[in-house]
């Protein structure tokens, strides 16, 4: 109970994280100027891309991740909000198991680039009971939630300029960052 409890305000967390809209005001807008240019544009080229489909998004999880074995792929806020989710379990115990985030910033409205970035350069501490580290992996900045009095753990990234990766688990983000695997990112060098 205790950790579909876990699970469950993890997936609020991440569809409140991804449903932030970019509503900077005009007075800002010049401060962040520095800032828009550190960040990638986005190209005419990327804009006429679709948000991944179903099938797409499907095709990109691996079946297996280690010992964890895909159980489900739940996809019905890849339409409207761009994100979906794989479900994995160790053997038939559903106290070890991973959740693998795919968002897609390619759609009107979305800031997860921009949010992952300003989190990434934030020094603000999360919440009671969290530990929050920013660090870059193989050339990728991280952001990784500690969660011990519950052994949660994550970490994030963002792939291509255009994908927000992450891995939610009762490993150690350092253990999850090696189940990100290069042939499984490469699926998505094509969208």
């Amino acid at each position: 109970m205790k950790i579909k409890k876990t699970i469950l305000f993890l997936f609020s967390l991440l569809l409140c994280l991804s449903s932030c809209k970019d509503e900077t005001k005009q007075e800002h807008k010049d401060s962040n100027q520095s800032h828009q240019v550190e960040l990638p544009k986005q190209t005419a080229n990327n804009q006429k891309k679709e948000t991944l489909t179903k099938e797409q998004a499907g095709n990109f999880f691996p079946k297996q991740i280690g010992d964890y074995k895909l159980i489900n792929i739940e996809d019905n806020l890849l339409k409207t909000n761009g994100i979906a989710f794989g479900m994995y379990i160790k053997g038939n115990d559903y106290d070890h198991s991973l959740t693998y985030t795919l968002e897609d910033g390619n759609r009107k409205g979305s800031a997860i680039l921009k949010n992952f970035e300003d989190a990434y350069k934030t020094t603000a501490k999360g919440p009671e009971g969290t530990e929050i580290f920013r660090k870059e992996r193989n050339g990728y900045k991280t952001i990784a939630f500690l969660q011990h009095n519950i052994n949660r753990y994550s970490i994030s990234f963002i792939y291509n300029q255009r994908f927000r990766l992450s891995l939610d688990g009762v490993e150690k983000p350092d253990v999850l960052w090696t189940y990100f695997k290069k042939e499984d990112l490469q699926k998505l060098n094509t969208y």
